[in-house]
């Protein structure tokens, strides 16, 4: 017997069997075990091999004996292996040991008598995903020293976020804390918030022991996907083709493998019976477009985001309620007149101009012609100074006149379209602002306050511009203008990004609650009311409110495309009876 085949021989057996030399033992540094869909699982061992050339590396169930199962030539550096036939079951326990070649010979090393072992079971993980923060919870592992927290954004890879002890299973995870240089300045709005609608979060925990060696440390399989919100599709718009299908275009969902594309039918009670007639393949896309043929008799249609979560379906569906039906009202003209909210902030990149706002939205759903004149950060009174880090357009100065002659309102380049119609060519006008008059501390003023440096002397003003402008269209024997004015949208912005503070409640530097704007912009239009003005108080709670302010919008101020989208089907829906009652 040769003495090569005799040492290959000792390697088999057991490793108490063979003598321990002088060698430093390799480091042993981690285990990472994962669960599988085969017959066994994996395990990633690394460890410091010194200056070994061959490592050996053995398992053994607990309380048994160590057993060699792989070996592989090293570099020296911190090295990995990875064993894919670990049984599914039992606590295992894996070593390393080393041979070093040298001028005196080979040398092998002894080994972490102690070894790494193994944890098994995976925490479920559930989240409660806000745009300020992320509220976690999972299940225990008794074998848990810590637990680590990882987290991903979109597709991307798996990035550790923080430890926590044994004894704890929640987490809130402050994206403003954690998240780095690269992340707060893509993803999230103002290195605060996250826009849920536009970005998906993912979040999984790991089970982690550690040893009296710091270095040493083993962690439990996680589940791959983690847990995450699947986001409903959003629709963008819809055109018919001659050959009776229809092409609409819709937003694409992070996580989703294909969407399903449905021909609804609108019940006596108000819901929805969806019959699915197409699909279409996920792409890398942000728009999709798809053609499908209705059902007849179906006059609405959804469209929802498919996808898998750990094994497990889940799907997302659009709102219900995009319709081509009402689609007759191309000779009718909607003003708008407001701030960011209006324009449709924060969706105003050359890529997504526009189609998130709920003019857009209306104009989808009516076809009517409309004049989008929001100008974010703009206030309804004029201030010659600003507390704003930049210059903020005045309603009354710089949209009031030019509408009033037919021109664009001053904002800057190429922020609107060119305007080339007055107040007495629209058929309604929506007017929501005061959220910038509340911040940049505007005064209030009286209900008859003509004065444009107050707020409710610049919405009087505005509002005498529409009554004449009404006068005008009724000797010409037009209809009468309509005036829309939705409350002022619930907000807990602050400028302490990550608090909570309600402007509704929460009085500004010269003592007036954004509440005590609405309340006063409320009784201006009851006072046009009584004075002839077709106007009327559109409520807005429903979307945004203490409850669901963190979700409803994408930073506690400016809505998210579904809070958005749900607007804009009400107030289509509203505008739309004003329309046919005025016909009729």
């Amino acid at each position: 017997m040769t003495a090569g085949f005799f040492f290959a021989a000792f390697l088999i057996f057991f490793i108490y069997k063979v003598p321990v030399y002088g060698a430093d033992a390799p480091e042993l540094l981690s285990l990472y075990v994962q669960d599988t869909d085969g017959e066994y699982d994996t395990a990633r061992i690394t460890f410091d091999p010194g200056r070994a050339s061959t490592c050996y590396i053995y398992r053994k169930v607990k309380g048994g004996s160590f057993s060699l199962i792989g070996k592989l030539q090293s570099s020296g550096d911190v090295t990995s292996f990875t064993d894919k036939k670990l049984p599914e079951k039992g606590e295992y326990i894996y070593t390393v040991r080393s041979r070093t070649i040298g001028l005196g010979g080979s040398v092998l090393s002894g080994y972490d008598h102690e070894g790494i072992s193994t944890i098994r079971g995976r925490s479920t993980v559930k989240a409660d995903i806000t745009n300020l923060h992320a509220k976690l919870s999972w299940t225990p592992n008794e074998n848990a020293g810590s637990y680590a927290i990882y987290r991903k954004t979109e597709n991307g890879r798996w990035h550790y976020v923080d430890t926590v002890g044994k004894n704890r299973t929640t987490y809130i995870d402050y994206y403003s804390e954690t998240f780095n240089g690269y992340e707060k300045k893509n993803i999230l709005l103002n290195n605060c918030y996250l826009d849920t609608s536009s970005h998906t979060l993912s979040y999984t925990v790991r089970a982690v022991r550690r040893y009296s060696d710091f270095n040493k440390r083993s962690y439990s399989p996680y589940y791959p996907d983690g847990y995450f919100n699947l986001n409903a599709p959003v629709i963008i718009s819809a055109y018919a083709n001659q050959d009776d299908s229809v092409t609409i275009t819709f937003s694409s969902v992070p996580y989703a493998r294909h969407y399903l594309i449905s021909s609804c039918r609108k019940n006596s009670d108000g819901s929805y019976r969806h019959t699915v007639v197409t699909s279409t393949h996920q792409t890398k896309e942000a728009y999709i477009d798809c053609d499908f043929v209705p059902l007849k008799g179906c006059d609405y249609f959804t469209v929802t985001a498919v996808g898998t979560r750990n094994g497990k379906q889940v799907e997302a569906s659009s709102l219900d309620g995009f319709t081509m039906k009402n689609r007759n009202f191309y000779y009718k003209k909607i003003l708008y007149i407001g701030d960011s909210i209006t324009y449709g902030s924060p969706y105003k990149t050359d890529i997504n101009r526009y189609i998130f706002s709920y003019p857009w939205r209306i104009s989808e759903l009516t076809n009517a012609q409309y004049y989008n004149a929001a100008i974010p950060g703009a206030t309804m009174a004029f201030k010659a100074t600003t507390s704003a880090p930049f210059h903020r357009y005045r309603i009354i100065s710089d949209v009031v006149p030019e509408i009033k002659m037919g021109t664009t309102p001053i904002a800057s380049p190429g922020l609107l379209e060119i305007n080339t119609h007055t107040f007495e060519d629209f058929d309604t006008i929506v007017i929501c602002a005061g959220t910038n008059d509340y911040t940049d501390l505007i005064s209030l003023g009286t209900s008859d306050s003509d004065s444009e440096s107050t707020y409710c002397g610049a919405l009087n003003r505005l509002m005498e511009t529409i009554r004449q402008a009404d006068r005008k269209r009724l000797r010409e024997g037009k209809g009468h203008i309509t005036v829309i004015m939705p409350d002022l949208f619930y907000s807990d912005r602050c400028t302490s990004f990550t608090r909570r503070m309600s402007r509704y409640s929460t009085k500004n530097a010269i003592g007036y609650t954004l509440k005590a704007y609405n309340d006063a912009k409320n009784h201006i239009v009851k006072k046009y009311k009584k004075r002839g003005l077709k106007v009327y108080r559109f409520k807005t709670s429903k979307y945004v409110n203490r409850k669901n302010c963190a979700y409803a919008t994408a930073d506690n101020l400016h809505m998210t495309k579904y809070s958005y989208e749900k607007l804009g089907n009400d107030l289509a829906a509203f505008i739309m009876k004003d329309w046919y009652s005025s016909s009729k």
